[in-house]
C-alpha cells in the first residue's frame, strides 16, 4: 500500500529524534505505560509522554486503556507498522543504547509478571521459560505462523517478537 508524499514526510518527522526511535525499538516488542516507558528511557515523564504523542498522531504508535492504565505499542499491523518495521530494520539491533533499553524493557516485563502473579516465581515462570514456552510454540506451529494462536492473558514478550 503506498501513501502521498506529505503523510511519509510526517512519518518521517515524527521518527527523526533518537529518543523517538528509541521509543519506537522498545514498543515493537511489547505494550508499556508512560511510567514505564520514563524508566526505560531514563527521561521525564513529559518529554516521554510528547514523544509518545508525536508517534501516536502520525499513527506509527497506538494507545489503549486497560483499567486504569493507558499502555502504548506499536500497531500489529497497517502503514505505521510497516514504516516502524522498515526504520527499525536499518538500525543496528546490537546498537549498545537500544541493547541497554531491552534489558531494562525485559526487567519491567518481568517485574510486571512477578507483580501480576506472585506465586509464578515459586512455579519457575522466568525469562528463561518464557523464553522455551516462546519455542515450544513456534515448533507447535510449524508452517502455520503466529496466525493460528490466540494467546489470553498477558503474553511473554518473547512471545510478542
Amino acid at each position: 500500500m503506498t501513501r502521498g508524499l506529505h503523510q511519509l514526510v510526517r512519518e518521517l518527522r515524527a521518527t527523526a529524534d533518537p529518543s523517538r526511535l528509541r521509543l519506537l525499538a522498545v514498543l515493537i516488542s511489547g505494550e508499556f505505560t508512560v511510567s514505564e516507558l520514563t524508566e526505560i528511557l531514563g527521561q521525564s515523564q513529559p518529554r516521554v509522554s510528547r514523544h509518545l504523542k508525536l508517534l501516536t498522531d502520525d499513527g506509527l504508535l497506538e494507545r489503549f486503556r486497560e483499567q486504569h492504565w493507558v499502555y502504548h505499542r506499536v500497531p500489529a499491523e497497517g502503514e505505521g507498522a510497516r514504516v516502524a518495521s522498515v526504520l527499525l530494520g536499518l538500525i543496528d539491533r546490537d546498537d549498545p543504547v537500544l541493547a541497554l533499553d531491552r534489558i531494562r524493557a525485559t526487567a519491567i516485563l518481568a517485574a510486571r509478571t512477578a507483580a501480576d502473579d506472585p506465586a509464578a516465581s515459586r512455579r519457575g515462570a522466568t525469562p528463561e521459560s518464557a523464553q522455551d514456552l516462546a519455542q515450544l510454540v513456534v515448533a507447535e506451529l510449524g508452517d502455520r505462523g503466529f496466525d493460528s494462536i490466540l494467546y489470553v492473558g498477558r503474553a511473554p514478550a518473547e512471545m510478542l517478537l
